[in-house]
């Protein structure tokens, strides 16, 4: 009886692992709202659009890890509280567009968030979320950042982790170089450069993993 309760225990731990370890099954998911108007016939005076994905695949809490995290970058906006839900940031973005001053009549607001899996095998899944935005001014918003999750235990990977100890100094003098070259700032640059570089530095801080690519692990 005990050597067949040790069988069924080791089974189990040979389970868990070989679920762990799968490639991740993504389903689809999509919420589109509008605000009918503005002589658009498509789009409507506002448009709400959330593409992505949801974890189908692996032990229970490491999917849940992974679905959570999407949302929460879905439902992430600068300097606001996060919503409840998908359905309430649409209800409030169209909100803010009914109560807002316009500067024409057919003026259009639209938010798009969209996220797709980049890496599907172990040990690292990758996930690319983009946005774009506009609710007036002189041109839209865009933004792209990367998800990485560990595949085994669904927490996220950051730089830290793969980087050795103190090295973060150093990675951040490569970054400020080449932030410089892109823009074209010198080393003794003032005025708006030198404030760009400023807030770099006080950014670095937050710079995040890349997007984990095939090549970046076995």
């Amino acid at each position: 009886m005990t050597r067949f309760l040790w069988f069924l225990l080791v089974a189990a731990l040979l389970a868990g692992q070989a679920i762990a370890a799968e490639p991740l099954q993504v389903e689809r998911r999509q919420i589109d709202r509008k605000l009918p108007g503005c002589g658009n016939a498509k789009d409507g005076c506002v448009h709400v659009s959330f593409d992505y994905v949801e974890a189908l695949s692996g032990p229970p809490a490491v999917r849940a890890k992974i679905n959570s995290a999407v949302i929460g970058v879905l439902l992430w906006r600068p300097g606001n509280d996060p919503p409840r839900s998908l359905p309430d940031y649409a209800q409030g973005f169209i909100k803010d567009y009914q109560e807002s001053p316009k500067l024409f009549a057919d003026q259009r607001w639209f938010i798009s968030k969209t996220v797709k899996v980049l890496r599907a095998t172990p040990p690292v899944f990758g996930l690319g979320c983009w946005e774009e935005s506009y609710t007036g001014g002189a041109h839209p918003y865009s933004a792209t950042q990367y998800l990485n999750v560990d595949a085994e235990t669904g927490e996220r990977v950051t730089l830290a982790a793969v980087l050795n100890e103190g090295s973060m100094p150093r990675l951040t003098q490569i970054a400020e170089a080449h932030f410089r070259e892109v823009r074209k700032l010198a080393p003794s640059a003032g005025g708006k450069p030198a404030q760009a570089i400023r807030k770099f530095r006080k950014d670095a801080g937050d710079i995040g993993l890349p997007a984990v690519s095939h090549q970046a692990f076995p």
